[in-house]
């Protein structure tokens, strides 16, 4: 072989690994960049969950009590003696 296919060779072959590092450094960067997105995103749903669940608690809250109210059984005031000496 000769010297300068040697060096053709070498030069081949350091220009692949830096488009390779590159590239890998491309790729990492772009991973990073949706990563921080998806954790806004699923951060943005977290907090949507959240007033949809305490809205819903609320309304839940809102029919327990008037189903309580509904099933309480009609307090029927009995007078007394006094009440009815008074009218």
């Amino acid at each position: 072989m000769d010297w300068i296919q040697v060096l053709v060779i070498i030069g081949v072959f350091a220009s692949f690994f830096i488009y390779v590092l590159n590239r890998i450094a491309s790729l990492q960067k772009e991973i990073s960049t949706l990563s921080v997105n998806l954790q806004k995103e699923i951060f943005t749903l977290g907090a949507n969950l959240q007033k949809e669940i305490s809205t819903l608690n609320a309304k839940m809250s809102n029919i327990e009590g008037q189903i309580t109210q509904m099933t309480r059984p009609k307090i029927v005031r009995i007078k007394d003696d006094e009440d009815v000496k008074e009218n």
